[in-house]
């Protein structure tokens, strides 16, 4: 691979690292209402969904997913499903919250604070598999390599936002 494809590719996982998304306000949204132990439970379990993409980009499920147009159909069914879910539960508990007289709401366990954060991440596939350049012919090894390198800076910025 060239060098300068390499720099293009670790420029572009960080912007799109930085950039709002789910996940960012995921995090946040478990920081201030569970405090900075749910805020970091929470990016503790972004990080295993991006470690997820590694693997698959490592795996070369990406190339995959580009020769099987059904596949890559499924993965966004999954992820628009999951995101109604998470729309439906937030609406639902919003509404029986609307009388200021009912008391707050329990924390959500950290543990299910772990596990939506997994699925959230997951189901939102725009780092490593999506974007990587894959080849065919390039072995294993050095697939693994490359995704390790762009999981880096996606990880360190999951970490910093909570």
């Amino acid at each position: 691979m060239d060098i300068a494809l390499l720099f293009a590719f670790m420029a572009t996982v960080t912007l799109l690292s930085i950039a709002p998304g789910p996940d960012l306000f995921y995090v946040l949204a478990n920081g201030l209402s569970g405090g900075p132990r749910a805020g970091v439970v929470a990016a503790c379990g972004m990080s295993a969904g991006l470690a997820v993409h590694t693997v698959a980009a490592a795996l070369g499920l990406s190339v995959l997913l580009h020769t099987m147009p059904v596949a890559m159909d499924i993965v966004r069914l999954f992820g628009v499903g999951f995101l109604l879910y998470l729309a439906i539960a937030t609406w639902r508990s919003s509404m029986s919250t609307a009388d200021p007289t009912l008391t707050a709401q329990p924390a959500r366990s950290l543990r299910k604070v772990f596990a939506l954060a997994v699925l959230t991440n997951l189901a939102n596939p725009r780092f490593c598999s999506s974007i990587w350049p894959s080849s065919r012919s390039s072995p294993t090894s050095t697939r693994a390599g490359r995704s390790a390198c762009s999981y880096s800076p996606s990880a360190g910025f999951s970490s910093l936002s909570a």
